[in-house]
């Protein structure tokens, strides 16, 4: 379970990392080495992570609001109920 939780972690760090360069990339213009290491700072941090990441996905791949909040919320939602019936059913 926890090699789950491991790789399920870095899954959504990795996705959150892309959302987040291409904000700081497309909508803030800022190219180049200091946009990467802002990215990679920012996208560690789970909550300012998962907003800035919506924010690049939405203004920067163009895609609505709710496809940008389920690309960063289900994976919780899904870990969530993995935990939850891990523990109801493990017996």
């Amino acid at each position: 379970m926890k090699v789950i939780k491991f790789l399920a972690y870095w899954i959504i760090t990795i996705i959150q990392f892309f959302g987040v360069y291409t904000y700081f990339n497309q909508v803030l213009d800022w190219h180049g080495i200091v946009g990467i290491i802002v990215a990679i700072i920012t996208a560690g941090i789970p909550v300012v992570g998962t907003i800035v990441g919506v924010l690049g996905v939405h203004y920067g791949w163009d895609w609505t609001w709710p496809a940008a909040l389920a690309l960063y919320l289900c994976p919780y939602i899904l870990m969530g109920l993995i935990i939850l019936l891990y523990t109801l059913f493990d017996q």
